[in-house]
């Protein structure tokens, strides 16, 4: 009886490939913020010496390290081997924590909580010099609604006093009396004291707590950000009142200490929550911390979950002539909102945009995508009724039918007691039949088409 063995190399590789699957599905998509790894890999790999070696660059090149010992040992072992050690590619740091109800009593980090072996494999990055990808990843919980459920409950996190985020002496003292924030701490001193390999340019941070981080302060942590070629951080959880905790709010504004050291990075993105969009000042917003000078070499830009404000726009004019991919995913203007100190509209934002592309000349930007809106926020294809005057409503589904390209842009407001966003369909429907917003998206469009050879749809 034929074997896999028996197959041609062609084959035998297209079937490992094919193996070769994200573990899990999510949002945003895999290819940002999960891990492949593939349990049939490994199985076929234990089966002879023959498979070991045609699994082993698929096997090796994307491995997990969590936050036990025998994981520990297990990446000392690959890291001591120079075969293995060479063929990852990928290497992702999993770590598990638990809030405290309490903060009264001290409960520092043991060995327990943060093997030395974890530690040890952290402090030597160069050991993997093929090394390319390297994400962090802190879970509450073990499931996302858990996590959601105990970040939530702790008040210490956004509630109450905000950690001191540029102090480092204070923060050391509250690590000391929490191990969470202990083993955050830990390990992105292990991360940034390593000798990290020239390969390694793309560092994620996953579903980051907004907590005060004494590492972040350190020269020798931004040192390490200073090599990147892309960063990618979310921020955690989808609770529905991130905007109305100062700790929240406050750690966002001190990510320009992550943001300014970024000298070297071409690709950046950004995901913050659907309850927690920052971008402009005022009572329960925030600002978002860029600044004209930073990042410099910036070729790719992606926001999802903010506010779109002025200072963005001139962040993104000020990157013109480096730019080639922008993408704004669930974004909005705060144009309308009561609590918002900035009332910048689409129009103005896309303005700013489309000016800076015009005096550029030849600007390379070939991508700009900004997630369409659908009127009132619901579907018309669905027979679902669109919010507002009746008037407008027939006014707006006639210029939507003779104009199939015309499309709303997202307002939103954030309520002034809990801080959750809700949309504002009224302007929505305004903004959308007055036209400033989509003549502004068209500019850019316009000159974007050009730099594409009509390659992006206009949409």
């Amino acid at each position: 009886m034929p074997s896999f063995l028996d197959l041609s190399a062609e084959l035998q590789l297209l079937i490992i490939e094919y193996l070769d699957i994200p573990a899990t599905l999510c949002d945003p998509p895999a290819a940002y913020f999960a891990p492949r790894t593939s349990q049939d890999i490994a199985s076929l790999s234990s089966c002879c010496r023959t498979l070991r070696r045609l699994a082993a660059p698929t096997l090796y090149r994307n491995i997990l390290l969590r936050d036990d010992d025998k994981s520990g040992k297990s990446l000392q072992a690959v890291g001591q081997s120079s075969w293995a050690a060479s063929l990852v590619r990928e290497l992702n740091l999993e770590a598990h924590i638990t809030l405290d109800d309490e903060w009264e009593e001290p409960n520092p980090l043991s060995d327990e909580d943060f093997p030395a072996s974890v530690e040890e494999v952290l402090s030597h990055l160069e050991r993997f010099p093929r090394l390319e990808l390297f994400t962090v990843q802190f879970k509450c919980g073990e499931t996302q609604t858990m996590d959601e459920d105990a970040v939530d409950c702790n008040p210490d996190i956004w509630m109450e006093t905000p950690d001191p985020f540029r102090d480092f002496a204070a923060l050391k003292q509250k690590e000391e009396k929490s191990d969470w924030k202990a083993l955050m701490a830990r390990t992105y001193d292990a991360i940034s004291e390593s000798k990290h390999p020239s390969a390694l340019t793309t560092l994620e941070l996953r579903n980051v707590l907004p907590s005060g981080v004494s590492s972040f302060t350190t020269e020798a942590w931004q040192a390490f950000l200073r090599t990147l070629k892309v960063l990618r951080l979310s921020l955690h959880g989808r609770a529905e009142s991130f905007n109305a905790a100062d700790g929240y709010l406050g750690f966002i504004e001190s990510l320009d200490l992550l943001f300014s050291q970024l000298v070297s990075v071409t690709e950046f993105r950004f995901t913050a929550t659907e309850s927690g969009l920052p971008g402009v000042s005022g009572h329960l917003h925030t600002v978002f911390p860029l600044n004209v000078q930073d990042m410099p070499m910036l070729q790719v830009f992606e926001l999802q979950f903010c506010f779109i404000s002025e200072r963005t726009a001139r962040f993104i004019a000020s990157h013109i002539m480096t730019l080639k991919r922008i993408s704004l995913e669930d974004c909005y203007s705060a144009a309308t909102c009561d609590n918002a100190e900035e009332d910048t509209s689409w129009a103005t934002f896309l303005n700013i945009i489309a000016d800076s592309l015009e005096a550029a000349g030849n600007p390379p930007l070939e991508y700009f995508f900004v997630s369409p809106s659908i009127l009132g926020g619901t579907s018309q294809q669905d027979g679902c009724p669109i919010s507002g005057d009746d008037q407008q409503i027939e006014l707006a589904q006639s210029m939507s039918k003779t104009d199939p390209h015309r499309r709303p842009f997202n307002y939103g407001r954030v309520d002034d007691k809990y801080g959750f966003l809700y949309e504002d369909e009224e302007e929505n429907l305004d903004a959308f039949i007055a036209g400033q917003d989509q003549a502004a998206f068209d500019r850019v469009m316009a000159i974007v088409g050009r730099q594409s050879g009509g390659k992006q749809r206009t949409v």
